[in-house]
């Protein structure tokens, strides 16, 4: 079920090798090309801080089916690379190459990664690592393009996510009042719940308590906000914020229309399928493919703690 798929996206932290292994021993071999750990590390880079982003840096003490956090992330970084492996042996087949816009894209993805990141792998291993997942995309959306989705199953699909995508796509007005401690986040609430008003109560306490309103930009859509109680007019409870606490007020809300949920659902819906269609295909071209794995090697990389 949609609803209960947990999607792992792909994206990067830091990993460090246990053992005495030589830098140019390969991790991982596909019909004798070899793929080193230079690169895996931007795949399982990616995938931590993706991991992170999802759970939080709590993530790491989740049991994963009898598997650590990092295991899975480990896992799932192999299967990525061996994804876009696979995958790129199929584009002069499909004649696929990219464009000189699209090379000079992929560079400047990797400029911008070494922006944020750092410098985690040698520049030109970056710059094609970036290529390859440009050229990926581009392959996996030529052999796609030759299927025709099955939409039988769409009407089930929409009755049994309706709830979700009325929530995803339900747009809410609503401000935040911030404050540095807990006594004076219970003191605007009772103030609001008397009736006083939000937008005056935000004025006073905003510069009663110097917050630069420019780091709210970000902050704001760090508040919980209770999906339960999407209704005008609704008062938050105090809560535990990075700048002390919050508390909100729900102005308005806007609904979706049955068309835009409807159109919403039918493009995940679709989306679903493709990647059941690309899945299978990638497991039956991994069968077909010498892929041999360093168990050494994998088994030595561990999260690194700081």
């Amino acid at each position: 079920m949609f609803k209960n798929k947990f999607i792992l996206f792909v994206i990067v932290f830091c990993v460090l090798l246990c053992g005495c292994f030589n830098k140019q021993d390969a991790l991982l071999s596909i019909d004798s090309n070899n793929i080193y750990i230079e690169e895996y590390n931007v795949y399982i880079n990616e995938t931590i801080r993706n991991f992170e982003k999802i759970g939080g840096s709590d993530i790491w003490d989740t049991d994963f089916d009898g598997k650590t956090a990092f295991e899975a992330a480990k896992e799932n970084a192999l299967n990525s690379i061996k994804m876009v492996k696979l995958t790129i042996k199929r584009a002069d087949k499909n004649n696929v190459k990219l464009t000189e816009n699209e090379i000079k894209e992929a560079e400047n993805e990797a400029e911008r990664y070494i922006a944020e990141y750092g410098e985690e792998a040698p520049k030109n291993i970056l710059i094609n690592v970036m290529k390859e997942k440009a050229l990926y995309n581009k392959v996996r959306e030529k052999i796609l393009s030759e299927y025709n989705i099955n939409k039988t199953g769409f009407k089930d699909f929409l009755e049994e996510n309706i709830e979700y995508y009325k929530q995803i796509l339900s747009k809410v007005d609503y401000l935040v009042i911030y404050t540095k401690d807990l006594k004076t986040a219970k003191e605007v609430y009772k103030r609001a719940a008397n009736g006083e008003d939000f937008n005056y109560l935000a004025n006073e306490y905003m510069d009663e308590n110097n917050i630069n309103k420019t780091d709210l930009v970000e902050d704001i859509n760090c508040v919980y906000i209770d999906t339960d109680n999407l209704t005008k007019g609704y008062l938050s409870i105090p809560q535990e914020h990075k700048l002390g606490y919050a508390i909100y007020y729900i102005e308005n809300v806007y609904y979706p229309l049955d068309s835009d949920i409807s159109k919403r659902a039918e493009q995940d819906y679709i989306e679903n399928a493709k990647n059941d269609i690309f899945n299978t295909l990638i497991a039956s071209w991994e069968k077909e493919a010498n892929v041999v794995l360093n168990n050494s090697l994998f088994n030595s990389i561990v999260k690194e703690t700081k």
